[in-house]
């Protein structure tokens, strides 16, 4: 999206290399945008079925990700691989992701070993 000055309507979040900072990035803008400052904000998720040549625009507030594949449902937490111990030199948690769990607790997912993560074994 350098080359347009366009961010995309959808950005492909398991293709960042460093994904905290663009998240980081998010809150930034809209801290700015709106004149509240990042320590008061939290994030906010919903998980769409839309395919993506259907989204027409960006939303207004917040961007829409792509590439995360879901384990179970609750308050999950992000890991960058399915080693969620990280490896020496990165941790592998990225953002928890508060997802509704249905019927079943988020404890019932938690002992489950729930979460989203960026890629998967090969």
């Amino acid at each position: 999206w350098a080359s347009t000055a366009h961010s995309p309507k959808i950005f492909w979040f398991s293709g960042f290399i460093h994904p905290i900072a663009f998240l980081n990035a998010v809150l930034q803008t809209f801290s700015r945008n709106n004149g509240i400052s990042m320590d008061l904000l939290s994030w906010d998720f919903s998980v769409m079925t839309v395919d993506d040549s259907n989204i027409v625009s960006a939303p207004k507030d917040g961007v829409l990700v792509k590439g995360l594949y879901l384990q179970g449902i609750y308050s999950t937490p992000c890991y960058y691989c399915p080693n969620r111990e990280g490896l020496k030199d990165r941790i592998s948690f990225v953002v928890a992701i508060d997802l509704k769990s249905g019927e079943k607790s988020p404890e019932h997912w938690a002992k489950r070993g729930t979460a989203v993560l960026m890629s998967l074994d090969s």
